[in-house]
């Protein structure tokens, strides 16, 4: 199914990550959770559940998530890290006010009908054998048309008019083709043609074109119940996307966006354009950032203007490059465009928007909080772990085979009274029924957990070098085998495996600090659920509440 915040951003082509998924629930506002003075209501819960990183876990244990991505928060600013999150914040609020724009002026009130879905289907129900003549311009079309009409045969008239050389000898046709290959008024032609009747004239392209379906034939496809469902979500996707665009390029037109191209050139020399260019923005006199490089219906874009979006937001915008500058400043003014037309639709007033921005910031200083705990752990640490976990480093032992497979036993048993050490490749590669054949049948680093439908378990590791072995049943199959080499199992050392052991020590150390971090909290937090929300079956609801 299309993802609706990635149909937005395609149409839009901004720097839009959207949060949660935009679907919204209708009922009525109520607290699920309360983590001290913050409130999680259900349609914000919803929201996070359905996101793509949390689409698989039970409710209760998002509801865990979000109460420990709160107690972090908590923690964070407790530590002064709200000054450090705001350009961040700045950042997403706007994404998630585009999210609610797109989520009132294009998803509402879209729909597809029954029929609409029904046509799409026959669409793909029927081939066509096609013919066709194409021209460049009127004027040989009508002329071929004349002849039609006069009673010449279309392959004739083709073979004189059509501009296609590679058909026109051939009757012009085309093959077998479906009616959805084509867009209007072709497809819409296509569909109600007469077999063995030409078309009348139209235009398809910037070519003339006159068709004849020589055959129609019915297509193999699932029954229409089997594919409703995926047909509705492809035109319900398309029609957001025209849609989408529709409201764009409404929005893009009402710009009025004007670039001074020598203002723009002049800032580029001066830093020069070459790939990988440093932009030392202290090489830039007064005089040159007040310089006006676009102007727009919301007024003048300055060079000074630029500098304190890149403060203001940490939006690094290449001013050296005219091409890369044009473009950025393009999605910058649609970027305030559809904020300021989700401010006016009231969008940053309602409440599940406002508690999603609010809640992003929790998820932002939970992040920082995480980022700024250090520990690197001593060799003693590691060791201790290497010691504890050592069974988990050894290799098993590994065999490099080749194999052939066959069907039954007694063909099996045909070719073992043929097989050779220099033979087996080529009988392999035309023999065995399986994947590696095109390899000669060599099947390397052979595992005894490694291909269970061979059911050879453990006899390579064991069989002697060279010597052709089986056949053996395995899962509608028979194999045979030969032992090309083999690697005995070894216990990794610790020096080979001290980054990967420094890696997890490390996190999990973290990750002891975290929850260390998040149970103090809860300690000086009061903590609440609706549990009747996240359990069926329960109606009551728990208050955790723990001394401080």
């Amino acid at each position: 199914m299309y993802k609706r915040s990635i149909l937005w951003l395609v149409v839009i082509a901004v720097i839009f990550s959207f949060t949660f998924s935009s679907c919204t629930k209708k009922e009525e506002f109520k607290t699920v959770i309360k983590v001290g003075d913050i409130n999680i209501s259900n349609q914000l819960f919803d929201k996070i559940k359905d996101s793509r990183i949390n689409a698989h876990k039970t409710k209760e244990a998002v509801a865990e998530d979000i109460i420990n991505t709160i107690l972090l928060a908590k923690s964070a600013e407790e530590k002064g890290y709200n000054d450090s999150i705001a350009k961040q914040i700045k950042n997403i609020e706007m994404d998630i006010l585009s999210n609610a724009l797109y989520e009132k002026m294009i998803m509402k009130g879209t729909k597809i009908s029954d029929k609409d879905v029904l046509n799409e289907y026959n669409k793909k129900r029927y081939k066509y054998g096609v013919n066709q003549i194409v021209a460049r311009n009127k004027t040989t079309i009508d002329s071929a048309y004349k002849a039609l009409k006069s009673g010449t045969d279309f392959a004739e008239v083709c073979k004189q008019y059509s501009v296609e050389t590679t058909r026109k000898d051939k009757g012009g046709s085309i093959g077998k083709v479906l009616a959805e290959r084509y867009k209007e008024p072709f497809q819409k032609i296509l569909l109600s043609a007469k077999i063995g009747k030409y078309s009348k004239v139209f235009e398809y392209g910037k070519q003339w074109y006159i068709i004849m379906v020589k055959e129609k034939e019915e297509n193999r496809i699932q029954e229409f119940d089997k594919m409703k469902e995926s047909i509705k979500n492809k035109l319900l996707a398309d029609k957001r996307y025209t849609k989408a665009r529709e409201f764009i390029k409404k929005l893009e037109d009402n710009q009025k966006l004007v670039y001074n191209d020598s203002n723009i050139k002049h800032i580029a020399e001066i830093f020069g354009t070459l790939p990988g260019t440093v932009v030392d923005t202290e090489k830039l006199t007064d005089e040159d950032k007040e310089l006006v490089i676009a102007t727009s219906a919301l007024g003048e874009w300055k060079i000074k203007d630029i500098l304190k979006l890149e403060e203001e937001r940490g939006v690094k915008i290449p001013i050296n490059n005219p091409f890369t500058l044009k473009g950025a400043l393009k999605r910058i003014m649609l970027s305030n465009q559809l904020n300021s037309e989700a401010r006016r639709h009231g969008l940053d007033k309602k409440r599940i928007i406002k508690e999603e921005i609010a809640y992003v910031k929790y998820g932002q200083l939970a992040n920082k909080f995480k980022l700024s705990i250090e520990y690197e752990p001593g060799d003693k640490d590691l060791l201790e772990y290497y010691t504890a976990h050592k069974s988990d480093y050894y290799e098993k032992a590994k065999a490099d085979i080749s194999i052939i497979t066959v069907d039954s036993k007694k063909e099996a048993k045909d070719l073992m009274s043929k097989l050779t050490s220099k033979n087996f490749g080529s009988l392999a590669k035309k023999h065995s029924k399986d994947n590696t054949r095109y390899r000669n049948g060599k099947l390397e680093n052979y595992m005894s957990n490694m291909r269970p439908d061979l059911n050879l378990n453990e006899l390579p590791m064991k069989g002697k070098i060279g010597k052709i072995s089986g056949p053996i049943e395995g899962k509608n199959k028979w194999t045979i085998y030969k032992i090309d080499k083999r690697y005995p199992g070894r216990q990794k050392t610790f020096d080979n495996i001290k980054g990967t052991i420094t890696y997890l020590v490390k996190n999990e150390k973290i990750q002891e600090m975290i929850d260390e971090t998040t149970k103090s909290m809860r300690s000086k937090c009061d903590v609440w659920q609706d549990d009747q929300f996240f359990t069926k079956g329960i109606d009551t609801t728990k208050i955790e509440k723990q001394e401080k």
